[in-house]
């Protein structure tokens, strides 16, 4: 699904829900906003209200969508795999999932620590596994500074 058409649409759109995170949570809105904007395309490719692709894991209880995505293996290089999305009800949801997570999960609790720098940040979540591949953080960061500077 496309939740926007440019990059100030995609902006525009969550910027008021990434700004009560940032109230409530202290994570900076500008890293919430860029993060989404690499995992979608900046609003063109949202699977189900996932604005940061989180996979359903065996504890997530709530409904998924399966999708074949491109992973990569250090062995095999770039592949094809099914795999299982988080879906949501809304954007909202979708980011109080995402910053619940990195808050709550021991294996995110170094990128929290850096939740106001944007490079430590995606440094932090790429160490940690968020995803597979091995030019995450730079590729983040370089959206990051694509809408902030």
């Amino acid at each position: 699904m496309r939740i926007a058409n440019s990059p100030y649409e995609f902006y525009q759109k969550l910027y008021p829900i990434a700004r009560e995170m940032e109230q409530r949570y202290g994570i900076s809105a500008k890293i919430l906003i860029a993060h989404a904007a690499h995992e979608t395309g900046y609003g063109k490719y949202v699977i189900d209200n996932n604005l940061f692709n989180i996979k359903a894991g065996s504890s997530w209880r709530g409904p998924v969508e399966i999708r074949w995505v491109k992973e990569f293996d250090p062995q095999r290089g770039w592949i094809y795999s099914a795999e299982k999305f988080r879906k949501y009800n809304s954007l909202k949801e979708s980011m109080e999932d995402y910053v619940r997570l990195l808050k709550n999960s021991s294996r995110y609790q170094k990128a929290w620590k850096f939740r106001k720098n944007s490079e430590k940040f995606f440094s932090e979540i790429q160490k940690a596994g968020y995803a597979t591949d091995p030019s995450y953080a730079y590729k983040a960061l370089k959206v990051y500074k694509s809408l902030f500077g």
